[in-house]
């Protein structure tokens, strides 16, 4: 009897707490809150039970994408922002996440195609991030020509956010344009001095226009701004190339007897130095992170964080 009596207290009990449980509407108001606070993995119950209970609601599936993405969930959160895609195909916010789901997925292509739906509603196109993202993701799929429109327009935005004119600058090196590239890799470090992977691509850019005691300057500049790395002991090695390219040359007199009996000195000039191996211009395999939209609930007002200057140089 008293098993009886003390198995029918712990049911009340369950049935108590599981009557405390926020649900619905409550559910997704902290399901909310918990991104907002940057708790994803609290979020994921919450947001689970407001899609349960509310299983139409765009927005909640909507978030409940965000909770999945921010415990690294990617294959969930795409399904979850579909389905709030399926529900609401005018919540754009939605298609910034996805976007930027895919950017992090290295899906390029799926990327692009969100952010140029999301870019495409005017009161959009002010977020600098989500061009960014977009010229990046261009750029990762070899789109010189597209990612150098995107990021003049975002560059009208921010004109002076360096990783904007870094990647500009990527752009146009791998088009060969080397003088403007060299332009936007100067602009960078008049923007951020200390970005080192801006003075590595400086002193590529200078060697490729041919000058070599300007890319000289900023080699030697790169190492002292740079931790070792991996690219140091290449950077050195051409440094030392050219310093033996560019220390004076020894004039060697000989005596040569000519047909003529008259004896001629002639300088003897070095012939032209080969060309150093020159390193290419690189940028990271791993692509930034940029922040997802969380929309506020009644809304889909836009949390704009711009991520920070982005090394390219791996």
């Amino acid at each position: 009897m008293r098993f009886d009596s003390n198995l029918a207290w712990l049911s009340a009990l369950l049935l108590l707490l599981a009557g405390c449980a926020p649900r619905g509407a409550e559910a997704l108001r902290r399901g909310d809150e918990a991104l907002s606070a940057n708790q994803p993995a609290e979020a994921v119950p919450l947001l689970e039970r407001a899609v349960t209970d509310l299983p139409t609601d765009a927005l909640a599936w909507n978030h409940l994408g965000l909770a999945y993405q921010g415990t690294g969930r990617a294959e969930e959160a795409r399904k979850a922002y579909l389905r709030a895609l399926q529900f609401d195909r005018n919540l754009f916010d939605v298609y910034f996440n996805l976007g930027a789901l895919e950017y992090e997925s290295g899906r390029w292509a799926d990327s692009e195609r969100a952010l140029r739906t999301y870019l495409g509603v005017e009161a959009n196109r002010s977020n600098v991030t989500a061009w960014r993202m977009l010229a990046e993701a261009q750029l990762a799929s070899n789109q010189w020509d597209v990612a150098e429109r995107t990021l003049a327009t975002a560059l009208q935005l921010a004109p002076n956010d360096p990783a904007l004119h870094h990647s500009l600058g990527l752009t146009l090196a791998r088009k060969r344009r080397w003088r403007e590239a060299q332009a936007q890799f100067a602009q960078v470090l008049r923007l951020a001095p200390e970005t080192a992977s801006a003075r590595l691509n400086l002193a590529v850019a200078t060697q490729q226009l041919g000058d070599r005691r300007g890319a000289l300057e900023h080699y030697r500049a790169f190492l002292l701004l740079n931790p070792p790395t991996s690219e140091s002991e290449a950077v050195s090695a051409q440094i030392q190339q050219l310093e033996s390219a560019l220390a004076p040359q020894p004039i060697v007199s000989t005596n040569v007897v000519s047909t003529r009996t008259n004896p001629l000195t002639n300088n003897v000039r070095s012939g032209p130095a080969t060309n150093p191996t020159v390193a290419s211009v690189t940028r990271t395999t791993n692509p930034p992170a940029y922040p997802a939209t969380n929309a506020t609930i009644g809304t889909a007002a836009q949390r704009n964080t711009a991520p920070p200057p982005t090394a390219v140089a791996s």
